[in-house]
């Protein structure tokens, strides 16, 4: 059989390419890995030899991520990587290596057009920071997060802060014995009705400030006895 073909990349490289590609990144509608392309694409050169094995481009008002081979491992920081993408309606993450990412702090904050988003295949198991990580997803009522590894992560402040639409959130796959912030995790999520906390382990958490504020419909949340309330 053929050796995958694995080709790396530092996370803050890609998302200040992403932001230098566009003047207004308001305008990108989607997000997605591709191994085409085009003869005459405008874009980034991202590869270490500077030889087209890994280039961000634009095609009209989509962003487009290419790379030689099976498999893109990013690593570093993913922090802002479609922070304040307001026109984004789809992100495909496919083939993208996460396994190196230390942080996804507002991650996907403020992509307030995007209704539906899968990452059961996002590998996180040695992110320490997802503050913010969905805050302001206002028209997401799907979010697939059902395979996270939060073992290392010790931020969580205002991770679904305003997420307005969210129907129901599975987070059983979650532990969160090294996180310390907890505080305004999940304000503002109107549409929730129950949220079954029966993974979570509290005794590090050291704030809960407001982290079920306005939350209007919620009338269940189940919990075990490794949930300890934080002295604010």
């Amino acid at each position: 059989p053929s050796i995958p073909v694995v080709l790396n990349l530092n996370g803050e490289d890609l998302v200040n390419a992403m932001k230098n590609l566009f003047d207004d990144v308001t305008t990108i509608t989607s997000f997605s890995t591709t191994n085409n392309i085009p003869e005459n694409a405008i874009g980034v050169d991202l590869s270490e030899d500077k030889n087209k094995s890994i280039f961000l481009y634009k095609e009209n008002s989509d962003m487009k991520l290419y790379f030689v081979g099976d498999t893109l491992k990013i690593s570093g920081s993913l922090s802002n990587m479609f922070f304040g993408y307001t026109g984004l309606t789809s992100i495909d993450l496919s083939r993208i290596d996460t396994s190196e990412v230390i942080d996804m702090c507002s991650m996907f904050e403020r992509c307030s057009n995007l209704l539906e988003l899968d990452l059961s295949e996002l590998d996180t198991q040695k992110v320490e920071n997802m503050y913010g990580m969905f805050a302001g997803c206002l028209k997401m009522s799907t979010l697939n997060i059902s395979k996270f590894n939060t073992s290392n992560v010790t931020n969580m402040g205002y991770m679904f802060d305003s997420c307005h639409s969210l129907i129901t959130l599975n987070l059983t796959s979650f532990n969160t014995l090294s996180v310390t912030n907890m505080k305004y995790m999940f304000r503002e999520c109107k549409k929730l009705q129950s949220l079954d906390l029966r993974s979570f382990n509290t005794s590090n958490v050291e704030s809960m400030i407001l982290m079920f504020g306005n939350c209007t419909n919620l009338k269940s949340i189940y919990v075990s006895s490794d949930w300890k309330i934080a002295v604010q």
